[in-house]
């Protein structure tokens, strides 16, 4: 959701949206002589098949919880306890006289038996493993009750799980497009020179539909620029979904179809990421020029310290875009103004089955049976709001190409104020402001 308010253009974003969305659209095109409501972006003359139905098959799988594997991602998983934690320190923290507080860091470090992980750039926070003694839960309510005076907040470094389904790779219909009417402003813009950042598993580099665009990003599980998805093709098939080349005559288009893609890996060997790790990918695009910075996880809004991160990148210009769950289930996350939080859409405007709902979604996207790039070089189809977030990134890369002056505060507002309204009128748990267009 947008910081709140301070003049009438950002006034638009205040819940709950009651104003056409013809009305909010036309004026937000002549106030920023953009020419884009962000209606229509894809070329579905080579690869539109049948569209079919997929709620049943959908309905048996997304009851499913099995953790991820290097050949299945079967997502409806919730963030676990892993057994490490945050740590964020006040700057002015006001010791008694005498005291450091480098030398109160290191004594509450040996008093918890932490062991020093990382350090989060950026935002300057600290990740510690706990001792065998500990869960890292136990750790973080110490911190909490005693040590208040020293540090800002403290939670636990929760791993977090990719939000796709797989599906029958034979529904060969990219039947979003339409429905978003991205051609529209495919026909004043395209996405040029605006930079996504990835945050998942990496990417396949050779893939012809990704080479094209693809920009050099970094490897925080291995800690080296090898971005090759080596996991499980989750990355692969996100970054598909935003910034797929189009109009080349290969595969599939995505919705910003010259946006320029960087592969931030932040999942380990299974495909899960720790909230730390996420917060480090923040960081790194917010310092290496991106302007949007994808996050499809499950949980990731539930963490001051991405939270804290995805501040940074805002700070920089940019915006941080992430999935509402696949749990089929208010997650109980708090609504925050510094990530744009995605649930999923059926082909027929309806919620997805599989699709978390609650105070914290902003806006909703298709996620069914969507159509992309795979691991092998090939396409295929998969559902998830793992693939809602991507395609609301590559809304917003349209959205910075036509003006890239924009506020990160005012391109919320020109997407929260395009949207097609479903539900509720305004704002409401399942659709947020409604389904991006």
């Amino acid at each position: 959701m947008p910081n709140q308010p301070t003049n009438p253009a950002e006034a638009l974003a205040k819940r709950p949206v009651r104003w056409t969305i013809a009305a909010v659209a036309i004026a937000i095109m002549f106030s920023l002589a953009a020419n884009v409501t962000v209606r229509g972006v894809y070329n579905l003359i080579a690869y539109y098949e049948t569209a079919i139905s997929t709620e049943q098959q959908l309905a048996a799988v997304t009851t499913a919880r099995t953790k991820t594997t290097t050949q299945n991602v079967l997502e409806t998983k919730a963030p676990v306890e892993s057994d490490r934690i945050i740590v964020k320190y006040k700057a002015d923290a006001k010791l008694p006289p005498g005291l450091t507080i480098a030398a109160e860091r290191a004594n509450l470090e040996k008093a918890q038996g932490l062991t020093k992980v990382l350090t989060i750039n950026g935002i300057d926070a600290e990740v510690y493993q706990v001792s065998g003694d500990d869960t890292a839960g136990e750790v973080v309510d110490r911190l909490l009750a005693s040590k208040r005076d020293l540090i800002e907040y403290a939670e636990v470094d929760m791993l977090v799980y990719p939000d796709l389904i797989p599906n029958d790779p034979n529904y060969g219909s990219q039947w979003h497009h339409p429905k978003i009417d991205t051609p529209t402003a495919w026909e004043s813009v395209l996405g040029e020179e605006i930079v996504i950042a990835v945050l998942d598993s990496g990417i396949n580099p050779n893939h012809p539909d990704l080479i094209t665009n693809l920009v050099p990003g970094w490897n925080f599980f291995d800690n080296s620029s090898n971005t090759v998805d080596t996991v499980n093709g989750h990355g692969t098939k996100v970054a598909g979904a935003a910034a797929a080349v189009g109009n080349n005559g290969v595969g599939v288009s995505g919705v910003a179809q010259r946006v320029r893609h960087m592969p931030i890996r932040v999942s380990d060997d299974t495909g899960s990421a720790y909230w730390s790790t996420m917060a480090n990918g923040l960081t790194y695009a917010a310092n290496n020029g991106a302007r949007i910075a994808n996050m499809s996880f499950n949980g990731v809004s539930g963490s001051a310290t991405v939270i804290n991160a995805a501040n940074y990148l805002r700070s920089k210009g940019g915006v941080a875009v992430a999935s509402a769950g696949n749990t089929n289930t208010d997650q109980g996350y708090a609504p925050n103004s510094s990530i744009t939080v995605v649930a999923a859409t059926d082909s027929a405007d309806k919620k997805a089955s599989f699709s978390s709902f609650g105070s914290y979604v902003d806006v909703s996207a298709p996620g069914v049976s969507i159509h992309t790039t795979n691991l092998s070089g090939s396409y295929s189809n998969h559902s998830g709001t793992s693939f809602s977030s991507p395609i609301t990134a590559g809304i917003y890369a349209l959205i910075f190409a036509a003006n890239p002056a924009l506020t990160p505060t005012q391109a919320d507002n020109i997407l929260f104020n395009s949207v097609d309204d479903l539900g509720e009128p305004g704002w409401d748990q399942y659709y947020g402001h409604g389904r991006v267009n």
